[in-house]
């Protein structure tokens, strides 16, 4: 690689930086524990070291982050762990081409629970191409590159639409698995990017004339999402999301790329359906793809900065925060619902593409922003609870307040002045909850609507960049103009990790960003 501004070349094991180094060898040492023995038969990469919810087996998703870490790393164990991982997901092909979404070291396979996992396949080719041709490996007899073929079609053929190129994804159909979307999916189709990209330059070092097609094909989709998923549309759109982006945004300086599009039904538009909003996941690769404009990568940056406010920083998952009856309406958790406000999916602070946005920066020499989201990932990966870190994903920030209703008029009145003058105005989500009752503070007939007598006992809970200082106000509106509130002590939540610990992607999504940043290896190149 030649050396870009801003990284930090051959003298990046100086003193100044031992926190960093010392994090990149404890994640190093983290891979190294996932690797299956021979009592596991050598089946690859476990998510995590923690036998919770599953997490003990071989994910296809995540054994392709944590292989990636492997071949950026050079570490021997590591590239031979990720050989294991796609030896065993091919030898579990399914006939139509279709790779496991998980398997155990016993031999038990899922392709997806609700739906297939479109992304378990995408990234399968993605990683073995990868594989191949950093080892240097003759891709002709390579053990994987028939499987590739296979799983190639089977994308094509069950989840391709022939007009644009783009996959069609099912809900239920990629990492975010609880999350409400499907159709077009920004994060999938810049997977199928590259997958279209690799297998063609594959195929014309093979010298096969598809090569070309599958060039083109790739360009194709780089040209559908730059043309269909900007948010030029955005301010068309009358949902309460895009009511809240474009209030609060100058969309002529910071913008993104959009979640994810398909056609609605009645009942879907009725509730809102958060298709246009920001999925960070989408945009990161989108940006390491290099398939957003100089103008358009700035705009995202922007608006990731004024999202990312926590003190990590960690970026969140989503936003704006989606109301948790959208989820529970679709039923989609398996074991516990945790689309909370802020949580997992929902706005969840998650080390994992913030590692890939610190590559990112590190590429396009953006050396200072890099370092922040690198340290971000760093912080949210020490060892907090009990000795254990590596947690899947970190609570945005909160801010909570108890307190009583004081106006013979009840509140309905005075929580309408609070969404005009302080809720709207803000990028953090406001629930009042009554009894049980949630009311979100943004929806403006849910608080017409709003019953709470004198006397009645409340909480408010704001989560987002500027939970805390939002009640501050509230409380000092409440003072000043009406006394509706009794006042109260205000609790602020932070830095708290949730999920299972111990896990791979959080390791590897340090050694990415590392990497990028300490030595300019970046993942993809």
């Amino acid at each position: 690689h030649q050396k870009k501004s801003g990284t930090l070349g051959r003298g990046y094991r100086d003193m100044k930086y031992k926190r960093f180094h010392a994090a990149y060898d404890d994640s190093i040492k983290l891979l190294k524990d996932l690797i299956a023995g021979s009592e596991y038969n050598n089946i690859g990469f476990f998510a995590s070291s923690v036998d919770k919810e599953n997490y003990k087996r071989l994910f296809s998703r995540d054994a392709f982050w944590v292989g990636m870490a492997g071949l950026l790393s050079g570490e021997t164990d590591l590239i031979q762990g990720y050989k294991n991982s796609l030896e065993t997901l091919a030898r579990n092909q399914r006939e139509d081409g279709a790779i496991p979404s998980n398997v155990t070291h016993d031999g038990k396979v899922s392709y997806g629970v609700v739906n297939p996992r479109v992304d378990s396949t995408t990234l399968f080719v993605i990683g073995a191409l990868q594989y191949c041709k950093r080892e240097k490996i003759s891709v002709k007899g390579d053990f994987c590159i028939s499987k590739v073929r296979g799983a190639v079609s089977y994308l094509e053929n069950n989840w391709e639409n022939p007009e644009t190129d783009l996959l069609y994804i099912p809900r239920a159909g990629n990492w975010a698995d609880e999350y409400l979307q499907q159709g077009y999916v920004l994060y999938d189709e810049a997977l199928w990017y590259y997958v279209l990209k690799e297998y063609g330059e594959m195929l014309g070092k093979q010298g096969h004339r598809n090569g070309e097609v599958y060039i083109g094909k790739s360009k194709k989709v780089a040209k559908c999402i730059r043309d269909r998923f900007w948010m030029k549309m955005l301010k068309e759109d009358g949902s309460i999301y895009t009511k809240k982006l474009v209030r609060l945004f100058d969309l002529d300086k910071e913008g993104f790329f959009l979640h994810f599009y398909h056609l609605m039904s009645k009942e879907e538009k009725g509730m809102g359906h958060p298709h246009r909003t920001f999925d960070a996941f989408g945009n990161i690769l989108v940006l390491l793809a290099g398939l957003a404009s100089s103008e358009q990568s700035e705009k995202i940056r922007r608006f990731i900065d004024n999202i990312s406010v926590n003190g990590y920083p960690l970026v969140p998952a989503h936003y704006p925060f989606m109301p948790e009856k959208l989820f529970k309406t679709y039923k989609l958790y398996q074991y516990r619902f945790k689309e909370y406000i802020g949580h997992y999916h929902n706005g969840g602070l998650w080390p994992w593409y913030t590692g890939l946005y610190a590559a990112y920066l590190a590429k396009i020499g953006d050396r200072e922003r890099a370092m922040k989201y690198l340290g971000g990932v760093l912080k949210a990966n020490e060892k907090m609870s009990r000795g254990a870190g590596y947690y899947e994903y970190h609570m945005n920030n909160a801010a909570s307040l108890e307190t009583t209703v004081m106006h013979e008029e009840g509140i309905s009145l005075f929580m309408s002045m609070i969404m005009k003058n302080i809720v709207l105005d803000r990028k953090s989500m406001v629930l009042l909850k009554y009894k049980r009752k949630k009311v979100d503070l943004s929806d403006d007939m849910a608080v017409r609507d709003l019953r709470v007598p004198k006397g009645g006992e409340i909480k408010i809970t704001a989560v987002g960049p500027d939970a805390e200082l939002i009640l501050k106000d509230m409380m000092e509106l409440s003072d000043k103009e009406t006394s509706c509130l009794s006042g109260g002590h205000i609790t602020v939540k932070r830095d708290k990790p949730f999920g299972v610990p111990f896990l791979g992607v959080s390791a590897a999504a340090y050694i990415i960003g590392y990497k990028a940043v300490f030595e300019n290896k970046v993942i993809f190149e």
